[in-house]
């Protein structure tokens, strides 16, 4: 028997407040790592799938003109929007 999680707001909000964040250097390494094998310039797209409430989408801001975070959860997805300050990102249902 499958269980959907994420359904209500109250449940995402108790997720974003107690989901833990990634540390900067995590994503430093994530992008020097990219940056071996790719160009990274002011014309790339980021795609986050499964973003959640947004928590790891924002360490891609700094690093892309675009980022679009992606989640089946409508309220992930609402809390994403809701908090999100970031003008290069959109977040958006499957």
């Amino acid at each position: 028997m499958s269980k959907r999680f994420f359904e209500t707001a109250a449940h995402s909000d108790f997720y974003s407040q107690c989901r833990p964040t990634y540390p900067v250097e995590m994503m430093n390494k994530i992008i020097n790592y990219l940056s071996l094998k790719y160009t990274i310039n002011d014309n790339d797209l980021a795609i986050d799938i499964g973003c959640g409430t947004g928590q790891s989408t924002v360490l891609l801001a700094p690093y892309f003109q675009r980022i679009i975070g992606y989640d089946v959860s409508e309220q992930q997805i609402n809390k994403a929007n809701e908090t999100n300050t970031h003008s290069n990102i959109n977040y958006k249902i499957l």
